[in-house]
């Protein structure tokens, strides 16, 4: 009984793992969306309004539209390696290497079990003969 407990805890476990990474996906490319088209709206304005005007107007509404452009196209960038790329937390990652370590251990004083059982036997059969 209690195996299927630990079975349907872990299953909600990765159950609830696949939503948030869902989740930061389409977060992701909800973000990527309204880049699209705040930065397009931006590029049409400056085309449509500022490109044939003479004067600085043009030129600083020119280099706005590149600042804005590539300073979010750096945040769109960690927001696609955080979603994407670099999907496990720390957290869980540390949390797994600490699981990794723990089965090493059991298995290395499992065979020191054994090899001490073994001793023991040995032992008791020299003094027995």
């Amino acid at each position: 009984m209690e195996d299927n407990i630990i079975q349907e805890d872990e299953f909600t476990e990765t159950e609830s793992r696949r939503e948030k990474r869902a989740r930061k996906h389409v977060q992701f490319k909800i973000h990527l969306c309204i880049y699209i088209l705040v930065i397009s709206f931006f590029w049409l304005l400056w085309f449509f309004l500022f490109k044939n005007t003479d004067g600085s107007a043009r030129d600083m509404f020119f280099k706005l539209s590149w600042a804005i452009t590539l300073f979010w196209l750096l945040f769109i960038i960690s927001h696609y390696l955080f979603a994407y790329k670099w999907n496990r937390s720390y957290l869980e990652k540390e949390v797994s290497r600490m699981r990794k370590n723990e089965q090493k251990l059991k298995k290395q004083l499992e065979e020191l079990r054994t090899r001490v059982a073994e001793l023991k036997e040995k032992t008791n059969a020299k003094e027995n003969e």
